[in-house]
This record gives structure tokens, sequence and C-alpha cells, in this order.
């Protein structure tokens, strides 16, 4: 039976995530989700993970993702093929399921990331007798490196300047290189490769093993047409597997440990923002809504990120976002002068940045037309040292609400702002004579993190957003609001 410890934990994360990822998309019940019962799913040999043979000890991986297709309605038999097979059909098929796929920078726009199966070490493996310093990468360099084409390691070696990598077809070929002397070391997953080797009379005590070189997340990945829907099923059905201790009985029957509570327990993210809509609002029920704040949302549930989101003062949400741990504030216009303040996930979106005028004021045609005149702005805008340090006098309000007033007023003579909240503001101040009359610059605004987050994160941000951005899920989000991009 799981510890209470570890039931606890699973019951937190199957609560908040599945009602945040039902939220997200747009449902609260699963039994309405769009259940891939026509997917082929497409996995290789890598005992202990996965294995075609025997039927009654598929490997611990397969295991999971069988009793998963039960819970979503899936009879698909599970196809065995070479992995660089498996994963060009997974890149080139429709509705096509892959295991065991290590989730890296390289991989991350070529599929969609469903579930965190496991999570690996990958070390380096020499036989004893070689007297191979495995701590010093640099002495390894010109030694053979033994690893299976199409893994995560093969990437490995290229970033570790390693310059003689055999590629292998299968774990045994490269315990069978290993043996023979054909290579020299071999780079891959600990838990598969000891096992591997033993079996071809290479036991445990006949060899040295590095430290972990990298560690690696095991995801159930899919092709980019598998639904929202579809992703969410097989989601909460991994979110029972864990709550329900089946996860755990899996993994003890194949003696492979547990992984650490970070394993189970997403990075947790506190996001801050302002009203500045249509990007950032709050609904009359009090939710923070808006194309950039809809991206942001859509992007830390694809990443498998928690958070908690507040809506603060312009001044205050970024100066948290300067100083707290794990904090990042948006939708911030990335400008030079914040450039090295932050780390920088994005572009989110792109906002023009216009002049508001009176009907009966000069219409410039560009800005150094209204070099002599009093132009509005708020405290924490990138519109203010932008103008300020060209020579532009600007007045500061607090927010940027007041400003359509001061115009009507006489206090000011424009109002820079960005083009859509400047409408939208207008709009619910019930203004119609406050136009814009020039658009000066265009900035693109991003999510900004305190600068110690971690660098993996940021990369990992920035890939999800990308492979969202080329599935369609940006420009869905603006439609949704009545934009394009």
């Amino acid at each position: 039976m799981p510890s209470m410890r570890i039931r606890s934990l699973y019951s937190l994360a199957l609560a908040a995530a599945i009602a945040g990822l039902a939220s997200l998309a747009g449902f609260g019940n699963f039994a309405c989700a769009d259940t891939p019962r026509d997917v082929q799913i497409v996995s290789t040999d890598l005992r202990p993970f996965s294995a075609e043979q025997p039927p009654d000890a598929p490997g611990a991986l397969s295991e999971m993702v069988q009793e998963m297709q039960r819970r979503v309605g899936s009879s698909s038999t599970i196809q065995f093929l070479p992995w660089s097979r498996a994963q060009l059909m997974a890149q080139t098929q429709p509705r096509t399921l892959i295991y065991p796929l290590t989730r890296t920078q390289e991989r991350e726009s070529q599929y969609q990331w469903l579930v965190k199966l496991y999570e690996q070490n990958f070390v380096f493996i020499a036989p004893r007798k070689s007297g191979l310093d495995l701590k010093d990468v640099g002495k390894l360099r010109e030694l053979r490196v033994a690893v299976m084409r199409g893994s995560a390691t093969a990437a490995q070696l290229r970033l570790l300047g390693l310059r003689h990598p055999l590629e292998a077809n299968t774990v045994e070929d490269m315990a069978r290189m290993l043996r023979s002397g054909v290579c020299d070391v071999l780079l891959g997953s600990e838990a598969i490769d000891l096992r591997v080797l033993d079996q071809r009379g290479m036991p445990a005590s006949e060899l040295s093993v590095s430290a972990p070189v990298f560690t690696g997340i095991i995801w159930l990945g899919a092709s980019k047409d598998i639904t929202d829907q579809q992703a969410l099923a097989w989601r909460q059905a991994m979110l029972e597997l864990q709550s329900n201790g089946s996860y755990q009985r899996i993994l003890k029957k194949y003696q492979l440990p547990m992984p650490g509570d970070s394993f189970f327990k997403p990075f947790s993210i506190t996001l801050t923002t302002e009203e500045y809509p249509p990007y950032n609002m709050s609904s009359p029920q009090g939710q923070v809504t808006g194309v950039s704040t809809d991206i942001v949302k859509a992007l830390l549930a694809e990443a498998g990120f928690h958070y908690q989101l507040a809506v603060y003062p312009w001044a205050r949400a970024i100066a948290m976002a300067r100083t707290d741990p794990d904090t990042c504030v948006f939708s911030m216009s990335r400008t030079p002068e914040r450039e090295a303040l932050y780390q920088w996930v994005g572009p989110l979106v792109q906002n023009d940045w216009a002049l508001f005028a009176l009907p009966d004021a000069p219409v410039p045609a560009q800005l150094p037309d209204v070099v002599k005149a009093t132009i509005g702005s708020y405290q924490g805008d990138a519109i203010v040292p932008y103008l300020q340090g060209r020579g532009y006098m600007v007045d500061v309000a607090p927010s940027d609400d007041v400003n359509p007033q001061k115009l009507l007023h006489g206090r000011i003579d424009f109002w820079a702002t960005g083009k859509l909240i400047g409408q939208y503001r207008l709009q619910q101040q019930h203004i119609d004579n406050i136009k814009p009359v020039l658009i000066f610059n265009r900035t693109e605004m991003y999510l900004a993190c305190q600068r110690d987050m971690p660098q993996n994160l940021i990369n990992q941000l920035n890939d999800t957003l990308a492979a969202m951005d080329k599935r369609g899920v940006i420009s869905t989000i603006y439609s949704r609001y009545g934009y394009t991009r």
C-alpha cells in the first residue's frame, strides 16, 4: 500500500490538475471528452520500461499505458518497432501515441507531450578492468562511445563534444559492442542498460558507472493532431493511476524506485499582471481573462506547471517579478532598458503604441511633430522611458484609467498607450470623441520571469510556446476575442 504521504500528494495533485485542466478545456465533466478510440500506439523494446514479450511482463511503462487505455476507452494494440521508425511514425502519421519518449529541447516541437511516465538517469558505463575515469568527460572525447540510434543520448554526445559516437539499433547491440570491445564506453539509461548488460554476462560488479550525466523525464508523446480533449483524458487517467496506488504497484513489480516528490509536484509559478484589456483583465465573476492571460494559462497547462495568478498595480507587479523567486509578470514589453532585469518567455502578443487625441487636435504625421506637446502615460509603462529618452514631455499618471479624462479636460495634449487597450478604455468609459491619430511603435509583449528561475524551465516554456504557435493554438485564442494576428 502506498504511504499516507504519497497518497496525500497524489490526491492534491489529482484534484488541482483535473480542475485546472477541465477549466482550461472549457468543460467540467470528463465523460464529455472526445476519447481517442482510434489512436495507434508505438513503442520499442526497452526493458524494464517496455517489452514485446512476454505478455505478463510487458514492462512498467507499457503496463501504465495499458491501464490508461482502459480508462480512456482505447483498445489499440501497442506496436513494437525499431525506435527510429516509431519516432518517424509519431511525427508523420495522424492519431499516433509514442513511448517511452524522453523530453528534450530538440524534440520539443516534434510532438505533443501528453503524460509524464517516469524519470531516468543517463550514465556512462565501461568495463571496470578498463580503468577509465568516467568522471572526466574530457578524457572520453577520443574514445568510442556507443549510444542508441534516435535516443536522447545521441544528441547529448554532440553537446558533450564526444567525437566518436557509435550508433546501435538496440540496447542489446550496445551491450554486444561493449562486451566485444567494439566500443570503449556506452552512454545510456542506468535502469535499462545495466539490466541488459547483466543478462549478457556483464554484471554490475564488473562495470564502472558514472554519476548521472543528465536526468530525463520519460513521456507518453503524441502526434500534433491529438485534440485537447483527448490529451485531457489521458492526463486524467494517469492521475487516477497515481491516486489509487496502481502507479506504485507497477513500479514495485519491476523493481523500479519511485521518482522523487518533484516528479509528481508540478513546478509552481506566481503570476502577476495588471488590468490591461484586452490582454489581461478581470471578468465580472472575478476571473482573470484576456488574450495574453489565456495564452499564458494554456502554456503553463501544457508545460505541466501550476500557478497562482493575481492582479496588481503595474509598478508592483513588475517589482515582484524582479525580486520574488519563481515569479513572472505579463504582459511585459521587452525593451533594452528591461532586457537584463528578467528572463523572457515569448513573445505572447504584439502591441501597437498609439497617440490618442481629441477631434480638434492637429494630426501628427510622425512622432517628432509632437515634441513640444505634453503626452500622458502612466507609471511603470514602457512607453514612459521610450518617450522621455527621446526628449518628449511625459505626464506620468499612477494609472492609465485617468488619462482619457485628463485629455478631455486639457491637462495633456496627447495620450500614449497601446492601441487596443486605449480603445477598450474609451469604450468602458463611454467616450467616443477620442481617437488614435498615430501609431508610433510596435512592441512584442512577453512573460517576464525573475532572473534566478532555472534556465531549463525558461527553455521549456519557450519551446512549448513555439510548439503551441505551430499548432495554431495562439491564433485560436486571438480569434476567441475577435482579433487576428
